[in-house]
Order: C-alpha cells, then structure tokens, then sequence
C-alpha cells in the first residue's frame, strides 16, 4: 500500500514540475525565441550520424523559423488538449470534487468521452483567469472597506 502512495506521489510531483516547465516556456514569446537565437554570433553545429556539421547563417535564420514556428503550432494543439477532472483542478490548484462540482452546475463546461467528463485545457485556463478577476475584485473591494473602517493589518 505504501509503494502505491509513494508512486502516486512522485507522479503528481512530476505533472506538477511538467506543468512548471510548461509554463515557464510559454513565457517566451515567439518574437523574443527569435531575437535570442537571431543576436548568437558563435557557430552553430548539428550532429547528424556522429559526424559534426556547422551551419551557415542562412541555414540557421530557417531553423530559428522552424523552431518559432513550431512552437507556436504546439502551443495551439496545447490548448485543444483534453484535460481530465484531476488535471483541470491541478490547473486551477483546487480539489477534483470541486471541478466535478463546477461541471455538473455548468460552470465549467465539459463534455463526456465514454463516462470520463473532459475539458479542453483553453476552457479551463480562461475559467481560471475569471476565477483569479474575481478574487482580485472582491480583494479590492474589502482593502476598500477596511480603508473606510479605519482598520489596520500589522
């Protein structure tokens, strides 16, 4: 039994390090990939059956392009991704029922594959972005009434 928990822990670890790194690289926009290869004036090699090759700029302004392009087509097959409801609240950084909650009120839409409830990962990343408006909006609004009230946090 200890060994099931152990591996579900490390599994949960990695989808949340996965998830990290994810993220991390959508923060690089594709303008500033490009810039940063672009600025590089070392040679650049390949290794192709064990045998070095250096680039030519030329060749390199493609594999910059490729590269760019390429992420910003994995970027759009990322958002049609279908997250279950235990990656949807690993996204959102709340319990599995609650989703299950959100879903069935249809706050969340979702659809079925068999009898597992699906949400495209575009879906919940928007439904987490309202989340975090709402709470900054009632996070204003009580710094507003403590403000009125005369109080102070120490």
């Amino acid at each position: 039994m200890a060994a099931v928990k152990t591996k579900a822990k490390k599994t949960m670890a990695k989808k949340a390090s996965n998830l990290l790194a994810n993220k991390g690289l959508k923060r690089l926009a594709a303008k500033e990939l490009r810039e940063k290869l672009s600025k590089s004036k070392k040679p650049v090699f390949i290794l192709l059956d064990n045998e070095k090759f250096e680039i030519s700029e030329d060749e390199r302004r493609q594999f910059i392009q490729a590269l760019v392009q390429g992420s910003t087509l994995k970027s759009s097959v990322e958002e049609n991704e279908d997250l279950s409801t235990q990656d949807v609240a690993d996204l959102l950084n709340v319990s599995r029922p609650y989703v299950v909650k959100l879903i069935d009120t249809n706050k969340l839409k979702s659809f079925k594959v068999g009898v597992h409830r699906r949400v495209l990962r575009s879906v919940a990343l928007e439904f987490r972005e309202k989340m975090r408006n709402e709470q900054n909006e009632s996070l204003d609004k009580l710094a507003e009434e403590t403000q009125k009230l005369g109080l102070e946090f120490k």
